[in-house]
């Protein structure tokens, strides 16, 4: 292969890791399945025709695929394709979508995701930025309108099938499609991509099964199913026979040999009947006595009750005569109480007219006081009015000593007018000082942020985070917000990986960002899981996407594959992860994500002399030089072959130490620092100036405010002097109008006088009602005696009437007592009673027999039971649970009598079944294993190779049907001998052979409209995949056979195809046009050739 082809493939198959690691920064130009550009023409490639227009409808078979519609389907944003009705041979390179057909057809015919080995979920085939997708696939109908089935799976992971507009179920639709003989999950029939691992692994016994179901004929599969649940039946029934028969055994012997045991039961029993018939008795017998004593009792109530109707009798005089002394006595008292009552209200007379006596007496009190007060004031108001007529004087003299009023207001003018006059002065140069204030702050804070950006740009760590900035505004926003709320997290969180991240120089940080994942560089380092929540619930608020946290538990794990002093030959420095200096959290967290860059040697230009020879002298599979990366893989196709990629290295965007631009941004910024220092300079002389001038105003002014306020002083102390002589005036005015004293004092005695009248009156008042209280006290002390004799002769009566009640009330209880006994007596013969009704009712003549011939008295029956009781004991304790057991097992004797007859003829049943089902099933499948093994032994013959195909059994047990097995043997070499098909005896290539020399000897005896096979190539040499690729084409192209599918990504030069061959080839990527456009222009191009033959 040349060196421009090799570099081809290497870069088509360059491995996942080296992938992901350059994803950021990949040019835009590569196929992106999420572009809406994806497109699928079909073009025949011996006739540059549809195959399916030149196709007759007869050569379709009932259930052929005649037309595939997908619309957002994985890749697809829409296409339209009809296959042919025999090969069809699907072609594009790898992530093309061509397993992506098969998906579609295994999906919309009802199939689960579980049967393609890919997404666990069907929402999941809906292609990337779509929330809908729609397969519709037409089957051919033999003489009807054909069958087009349609799938519609939403992103809610919910779907829908119609059959011909119709919507139906999953199972629904699943039987349907069985009517065509479709059976997508049966592996011989559709082999999807990543289930022919799956179909090399298959067991024999999984390949018999599989075939029974592809081939549908005489019932195999369903025949083989139910041999293999008779033989089931039939060991289980075998098994449980013998069981049967030994349990049956076993409780005949166990009952013979308790039989005494029963018959000591039984005579015991036969006793315990004597003592019960006997307890009959007793029962009875004690009822009788019980009602006995009910008699008794009831004759003793009567004579109680005669003594109590006496005493009665007698109760009644004593009782009228205690009334009628109580009356008297209550005559007497109420005429006691209203005596009492009108004494009672004569003295709350006195109450009040006492208290009119005390106020009264109060009030000539304060009236003296009053007459006492008033002549005081009198003289204190004499002393008051000279107080103040001589400070009248004195004000007057004080005022005529001051200025006049015009002249000290003339003064206070002048020097308003010299004050304000500075003042206007004043103000014009305070706002020239502060406009040059205002513009020396600004400059200084001009010159203080310039200052601090020149000190941020000459710090690394700040260049990296202004490259952050222009690279990911998302994730510089989210390292602000650790900065500003680190007292939220526990622990410190590093990140993100370029800002924490040294490199010792430019060149290894050119490698390192050509290594480290994109993703990895903008990361941040979480040092436990609850930091990680927090970091997480930050960015997922504020929609900041694309930013990557990571929690490592534990340090990891790494090995060196080399030394590097064993690489110090080829110029090698180092490995890349000794390149850089960073916090240990974020090397263990880079080598967890990169663990390869342990073993990449960083070369130097003389690493560049030996490129030719370091993968041939070493086991390196990557290393760098300054300008370049050279990587080894292996090929996918030939993993013999190793493929070299060497690509150009790209400048380092964020690790890097220099930046020209930051540099000229720097001068500028210290350009821009010294203007402003020197406008700063003139500036400050100016307000210097300024500032004099403001100082020397300021003291005249402050001169001339001493001068007025002392002016001011003066008219202050004038208006306080007119002030104080108005007051002083207007008090002596006030003094002088007070009235006389005389009238006053007159107007209080008369109050006296009139106070000492009405007072006198009040006590003879109260002497007049203390005679009539005196007089009616005399009358309740002669109620009081004569109620006191009756009270006397009454308590006489009283403790008569109470001893007649105490006898009464004796008896009563009395009376109680035996009414009670009576109550209990009677219900206790209730109860004994009915206990020997339950126990032997009299109402049963046979009953009354049996009590009539046993002793009537209780004491004898009694000694009856002793002695039966002693019988029993003598007999012993029986256990009636042996007896139990003893009938329990006559039931079971009899029960595994019937299940033994029952199992000989279910035995006998299954065993004639099996044999006949045996006989159908086993001649068809020898018949059809022949067939396969004809087809499969010339096939390999056609290859120069020996094959068979045999029924595999375990001859020891020709019943078990579960082993039967299709036993593939192969042989490749002339030096071998015929063996098993299997991953330990032939290579990857060759069992991918047989598997599809398998597959084609099943297409004559196979009833099913069309075979699936996507991708059987993979692995085989160029002569093999020549060889099953000319089988396929005469096998499947025959008339009447199933239409068939193969999937590839590639095809040898210069194969035969047959002209019932269709090729489909899936074109992709962004430059394509759409498939109505590529049709357009297919058919113009058509038409021209035409017109110009």
């Amino acid at each position: 292969m040349s060196e421009r082809g090799r570099k081809r493939v290497i870069e088509e198959d360059e491995d996942e890791e080296e992938v992901k690691a350059t994803q950021t920064q990949q040019p835009q130009h590569q196929h992106n399945i999420t572009q809406p550009s994806q497109q699928l023409h079909l073009q025949s490639q011996s006739t540059q025709q549809s195959a399916s227009q030149k196709a007759s409808i007869k050569d379709y078979v009932e259930g052929s695929i005649v037309r595939v519609k997908l619309i957002n389907f994985v890749t697809y944003s829409e296409i339209e394709f009809t296959p042919g009705p025999r090969l069809n041979v699907i072609i594009g390179p790898n992530g093309s979508g061509k397993s992506s057909i098969v998906c579609a057809l295994a999906l919309g015919l009802g199939g689960g995701t579980h049967l393609l080995g890919r997404a666990k979920q069907a929402k999941d085939f809906i292609k990337n930025g779509e929330k809908h997708a729609i397969i519709e696939i037409e089957l051919f109908v033999k003489g009807g309108t054909n069958a087009i089935v349609r799938r519609d799976i939403y992103d809610d992971n919910s779907t829908t099938f119609r059959l011909n507009g119709k919507k139906l179920s999953a199972t629904e639709l699943q039987r349907e499609v069985m009517k065509f003989q479709i059976q997508i999950d049966n592996l011989c029939q559709f082999l999807p991509q990543d289930k022919v691992v799956s179909f090399a692994q298959m067991s024999k016994t999984e390949l018999l099964v599989e075939t029974e179901k592809a081939i549908g004929l005489f019932d195999m599969y369903e025949n083989h199913m139910k041999l293999i649940e008779f033989k089931k039946e039939l060991q289980n029934l075998n098994n449980t026979f013998q069981g049967q028969q030994n349990i049956l055994d076993d409780l005949i012997k166990m009952n013979a040999s308790i039989e005494k045991e029963v018959v000591r039961f039984q005579e015991r029993n036969r006793l315990l009947k004597n003592v019960d018939d006997l307890n009959k008795k007793k029962a009875w017998l004690e009822f009788e006595a019980k009602r006995k004593i009910v008699d008794d009792l009831r004759i003793k109530k009567q004579q109680v009750e005669a003594d109590m109707k006496r005493l009665d009798t007698e109760k009644a005089p004593l009782e009228q005569m205690a009334k009628s002394l109580l009356d008297s006595i209550n005559n007497i008292g109420h005429n006691l109480e209203k005596k009492i009552a009108t004494a009672r209200q004569e003295e709350t007379k006195v109450k009040p007219i006492n208290a009119k006596i005390e106020k009264m007496s109060e009030n000539i009190e304060r009236s003296n006081t009053d007459l006492d007060n008033l002549q005081k004031r009198a003289e204190e108001r004499k002393a008051e009015i000279q107080r103040s007529t001589n400070e009248l004087q004195r004000i007057e003299a004080s005022l005529q000593q001051l200025a006049s009023e015009e002249e000290v207001k003339e003064k206070m003018q002048l020097k308003n007018v010299e004050i304000k006059e500075l003042n206007e002065k004043l103000g014009s140069i305070q706002f020239e000082k502060n406009t040059c204030r205002q513009k020396r702050d600004s400059l200084q804070r001009e010159k203080s942020d310039t200052e601090q950006e020149i000190a941020k740009l000459n710090n690394v760590t700040q260049r990296k985070l202004e490259a952050l900035k222009r690279i990911s505004p998302q994730c510089y926003k989210t390292y602000e917000y650790i900065q500003r709320n680190s007292n939220q997290f526990q622990h410190k969180v590093f990140g993100p990986v370029c800002v924490e991240l040294s490199a010792h120089s430019d060149h290894y940080a050119k490698f390192l960002e050509n290594t480290i994942p994109g993703f990895m560089l903008l990361a941040f380092i979480c040092q436990s899981s609850q930091d990680k929540d927090t970091l997480y619930n930050y960015t997922r608020s504020n929609n900041l996407s694309g930013i990557t946290s990571i929690y490592l538990t534990k340090a990891p794990d790494f090995r060196r594959d080399f030394r590097i002093e064993d690489l110090k030959e080829y110029g090698f420095e180092c490995f890349l992860d000794q390149t850089f200096d960073c916090p240990t959290q974020v090397r263990d967290a880079l080598i967890e994500n990169t663990p390869s860059m342990v073993n990449y040697p960083c070369g130097t230009n003389k690493t560049m002399q030996f490129e030719e020879v370091i993968f041939q002298n070493t086991h390196l599979n990557l290393y760098f030089t300054p300008e370049k990366k050279y990587a080894r893989t292996k090929s996918r196709y030939d993993s013999t072959v190793n493929n070299i990629n060497i690509s150009a290295l790209k400048g380092s965007k964020v690790l890097s130490s220099s930046d020209v631009g930051i540099d000229d941004k720097i001068r500028g910024l210290q350009a821009k620092v010294a203007q402003i220092d020197e406008q700063l300079s003139k500036i400050i002389q100016t307000y210097q100036s300024l500032d004099a001038k403001d100082k020397e105003i300021n003291n005249d002014i402050k001169k001339l405010q001493e001068e007025r306020t002392q002016i001011g002083k003066a008219i202050d102390e004038r208006k306080k002097l007119y002030s104080r002589m108005t007051n002083t005036s207007r008090q002596i005015e006030e003094l002088k109008r007070e009235e006389n004293t005389e009238e006053e004092k007159a107007k209080i005695n008369r109050q006296i006088k009139e106070l000492h009248t009405a007072k006198v009156k009040c006590l003879n008042e109260v002497n007049a009602i203390i005679f009539n209280i005196a007089r009616h006290s005399v009358d309740i002390d002669s109620f009081t005696l004569e109620k006191s004799k009756l009270e006397s002769r009454r308590q006489t009566e009283f403790r008569k009437l109470e001893e007649l009640t105490n006898s009464l009330r004796e008896l009563k209880r009395t009376l109680d007592a035996v009414t009670a006994d009576h109550t209990e007596a009677t219900r206790i013969a209730r109860q004994k009673k009915e206990e020997a009704e339950k126990l032997a009712s009299l109402r049963d003549e046979e009953t009354q027999i049996l009590l009539e011939n046993l002793p009537n008295d209780i004491d004898e029956i009694e000694g009856l039971i002793h002695e039966t009781y002693s019988k029993i004991e003598l007999i012993g304790q029986t256990n009636s649970t042996v007896i139990q057991e003893y009938e329990k097992r006559k039931a079971d004797i009899e029960m595994h009598r019937n299940r033994i007859g029952n199992q000989k003829d279910k035995l006998s049943y299954i065993t004639t079944n099996m044999e006949k089902t045996k006989r159908e099933w086993l001649e068809p499948v020898n018949e059809f294993i022949t067939e396969i093994n004809l087809r499969f032994t010339k096939y390999f013959e056609n290859i120069g190779c020996q094959g068979e195909i045999i029924l595999a059994f375990d001859e020891k047990d020709p019943e078990d049907f579960e082993r039967y097995a299709i036993e593939i043997r192969v042989k490749f070499r002339e030096e071998e001998q015929l063996k098993a098909l299997n991953a330990h005896q032939q290579s990857g290539g060759e069992r991918s052979v047989s598997t599809m020399l398998f597959l084609i000897s099943l297409q004559d005896l196979t009833s099913c409209p069309f075979r699936v096979v996507d991708e059987i190539n993979q692995g085989m040499d160029p002569k093999n995949e020549r060889m099953i690729f000319d089988q396929i084409v005469k096998t499947a192209n025959r008339p009447g056979l199933p239409q068939y599918f193969l999937i590839t990504p590639k095809l040898l030069h210069d194969l035969e195809y047959s002209q019932h061959t269709t090729v489909l080839c899936v074109f992709t990527g962004p430059w394509h046009m759409t498939q109505r456009d590529w049709e357009s222009s297919f058919s113009n191009t058509i038409k021209s050739r035409e017109l110009s033959n």
